[in-house]
């Protein structure tokens, strides 16, 4: 359930482009990703054998950093190409 609504809930602004419906949207997105966490570690634990579980936990945290790092990235690169800007 948390997936599909944390689905749904990025694909809203594009239905709806509004300034209120981005804001909106972002908060359920806040609310069904904190359902992800306590999930994703059960589910490495069922999936991974014991000698492999530090680093399949590892990978799956490293994913936090480096998408706030590609976040970052793609800012800057809106902020070089004038993204949505008219000409």
């Amino acid at each position: 359930g948390a997936a599909l609504t944390w689905a749904l809930a990025g694909f809203l602004p594009v239905i709806y482009p509004s300034f209120s419906m981005l804001v909106l949207a972002r908060f359920i997105t806040g609310v069904a990703e904190g359902f992800n966490a306590p999930c994703a570690y059960p589910v490495t634990a069922y999936h991974y054998a014991v000698h492999e579980r530090a680093s399949a936990n590892g990978c799956y945290s490293m994913g936090t950093y480096a998408g706030s790092a590609l976040s970052t990235l793609s800012l800057l690169f809106a902020i070089v190409v004038v993204w949505r800007q008219p000409t």
